[in-house]
């Protein structure tokens, strides 16, 4: 068994700044160089004197070049040198932005995300010059100490009987069960309301402690179920799995998300069965439940959609039962069939060979293959088609009359009056142009067209009967 999660301790531990005095060398500035070149190459004091005031003159530069003439002079030969060679000029610098963290139960100081072994304040000059990548010779140093033992998060490996605590995200560090008992310090109120099953091993990492909070809300999850290997399955919109363990004397969780996918079947064949038993599949999420129906097999599918149409409308179950129908055509609900069929514009047929008692229209009847028909719904289509056709004879009958008749030239002898004038908007929407498909008009568009043919018509005749008794009068 190897574990690993986040847990939260009292690691007694020494937070120190560190302040470190030294000699080191830093780019040398013109003035400094030059006082170096001066006290190197000048025979005598003499000499030096002349040199800064044939330099400098009298002016406030002649006062700096000789204090850095008296710097200089202190130095011996061998520093002088290495301005000279080198360009650079010895400086003392206090650096105060070193810190460590010394942990008392490890023996170890964290320096920088590195573990080192035992407390740098106990390190020489020289280690502590290696560990600070100090770049020259250190004069003094002085701790500045803080115990720092407050509660935080720690990466902790629990691997058979042993117990490792990660103080910089590199290196595991051995802890002792007493060490454990002291450090951690469970919140943990009680576990007896739970209804899963707590394992006392696991494996893997991501894994936290659990809190009051989180037991709480699994505690009073109102919907979810314990699957067969005893965690808790939050049904939401999607199924959060939780395990819990208890190692160590440690409460840890895990979670773990799936989706609903086709992936994820055997889980979401399992969501379904527990919304079913829990009566609560009505009431689930709209947009969760089509991705849970579309990812169960087609038997479970059936189900959903039976339950939910026979229940309420609903056009995107309609279509996911549509489908199923070409594979499933037995066991559907009558109100599940009638609101599938009322969202298909196909598969008439398919309705009618699985249930012929589905209210079907007149208009419903001629586009299903009439070999499968009833003599009775069989005589209604054929009526119905017989009719419609009659429908459709005498409106082309009227339209061709009237266009023969030559009634737009006949008309101009006329006084205008007005039902000249309403025989002529008629006959410039419906005379002399394409003529739409009729053939393709619903029922009620038919029967609408054929009013105003039938109106137009009666208007032909009238506007007839004035040219007929303008030409016997003339």
């Amino acid at each position: 068994m190897r574990i690993e999660a986040r847990v939260p301790l009292h690691l007694p531990k020494v937070v120190t700044k560190v302040t470190v005095k030294y000699n080191t060398y830093e780019q040398a500035t013109y003035d400094e160089y030059l006082a170096a070149s001066i006290v190197v190459n000048a025979i005598s004091e003499s000499d030096i004197e002349r040199y800064i005031d044939d330099i400098t003159g009298k002016g406030s530069l002649n006062k700096h070049l000789k204090k850095r003439i008296e710097e200089i002079q202190k130095m011996d030969d061998s520093t002088r040198k290495k301005v000279l060679d080198n360009s650079i000029f010895p400086i003392t610098k206090i650096d105060k932005t070193n810190r460590f963290v010394y942990y008392p139960y490890f023996d170890v100081s964290e320096l920088r995300g590195k573990v080192i072994k035992g407390n740098l304040k106990d390190f020489s000059y020289d280690e502590l010059k290696k560990r600070l990548k100090i770049d020259g010779d250190i004069i003094k140093v002085e701790f500045e100490e803080n115990d720092d033992s407050r509660e935080d998060q720690y990466p902790v490996r629990l691997e058979d009987n042993n117990l490792s605590v990660n103080i910089n995200r590199q290196d595991w560090l051995t802890l002792t069960s007493s060490q454990f008992e002291e450090a951690y310090q469970s919140s943990l109120s009680g576990i007896e309301t739970y209804n899963g099953v707590i394992k006392d091993s696991g494996e893997g990492d991501h894994w936290v402690v659990l809190t009051d909070n989180v037991l709480n809300n699994l505690c009073n999850d109102k919907c979810y179920y314990i699957d067969n290997n005893g965690n808790h399955c939050s049904v939401k919109d999607y199924l959060e799995v939780t395990q819990i363990i208890n190692v160590f004397g440690l409460f840890l969780y895990k979670k773990k998300r799936y989706d609903y996918t086709r992936q994820n079947i055997n889980k979401c064949q399992r969501v379904v069965e527990h919304l079913f038993q829990s009566q609560q599949l009505f009431d689930f999420a709209k947009q969760p439940l089509l991705s849970l129906t579309n990812s169960v097999n087609d038997k479970t599918k059936q189900n959903i959609i039976n339950y939910i149409l026979t229940r309420r409308e609903d056009p995107e179950m309609a279509e996911i039962g549509i489908d199923v129908l070409s594979r499933i055509t037995h066991d559907w609900e009558r109100e599940a069939l009638m609101s599938m069929k009322k969202a298909s514009r196909q598969n008439l047929t398919t309705f009618y060979r699985i249930n012929p008692d589905l209210d079907y229209t007149d208009m419903e009847l001629s586009r299903i293959d009439k070999k499968i028909l009833s003599q009775e719904d069989l005589e209604r289509r054929d009526k119905y088609i017989s009719n419609r056709k009659s429908k459709i004879t005498e409106i082309r009958g009227i339209v061709g009359e009237i266009t023969a008749s030559g009634i737009r030239q006949r008309m101009k002898n006329l006084y205008k009056n007005e039902t000249t004038k309403i025989l002529t908007k008629e006959l410039n929407a419906h005379i002399g142009h394409k003529e739409d498909d009729i053939i393709k008009y619903s029922d009620e568009q038919l029967d609408q067209y054929l009013t105003v043919v039938r109106e137009m018509y009666k208007h032909y005749q009238e506007v007839l009967k004035m040219i007929n008794s303008n030409d016997a009068n003339k």
